[in-house]
C-alpha cells in the first residue's frame, strides 16, 4: 500500500485511504488464518438477491465488486497519465 501511494504521488486520494486499505487487507488476511473467512463466505452465500430461480448472491456481488471498481480504477488512472492529464 505505501508503494502505491508514493507511485500515485502526495496529493492523491491514498494518502488518505492507505490505513484504512491496509487494515481492511490485514483483517482479511487474519481471517483467512484464523479460518473465519470461509464460515463468512458461506453466509454471505447463503443470502440471495434475486428471489426467485436466480442465483446471485450477496457473495457473488461483493467478489464481482471488489474485483472489477479496481480494475476500473486502474485502467482509467493508466489512461490518464498516457494522455498527460493529472
Amino acid at each position: 500500500m505505501y508503494l502505491l501511494r508514493l507511485g500515485l504521488g502526495p496529493d492523491s486520494w491514498m494518502r488518505k485511504w492507505e490505513q484504512p486499505l491496509t487494515l481492511i487487507i490485514w483483517i482479511g488476511i487474519s481471517f483467512q488464518l484464523i479460518g473465519w473467512f470461509e464460515a463468512i463466505q458461506n453466509t454471505l452465500n447463503d443470502i440471495n438477491l434475486l428471489p426467485g430461480r436466480g442465483q446471485f448472491t450477496l457473495w457473488a456481488c461483493s467478489r464481482d465488486w471488489s474485483s472489477s471498481v479496481p480494475s476500473c480504477w486502474s485502467r482509467a488512472y493508466w489512461r490518464a497519465r498516457s494522455s498527460g492529464a493529472s
